[in-house]
């Protein structure tokens, strides 16, 4: 529940912040997490 609002509360920020910023995360958010999947299911380029 809380969590839940927490990320409502940073999406909105988000939302308001720069859009070029948002982006420049949402990629390293991205890339953090193919890297993740990578590294745990060895999946090949």
């Amino acid at each position: 529940m809380l969590r839940q609002l927490f990320s409502r509360v940073t999406y909105s920020i988000h939302l308001t912040a720069n859009t070029s910023l948002v982006t420049a995360l949402a990629r390293v958010q991205a890339t953090v997490v193919t890297m993740r999947l990578r590294a745990s299911h060895a999946v090949p380029v």
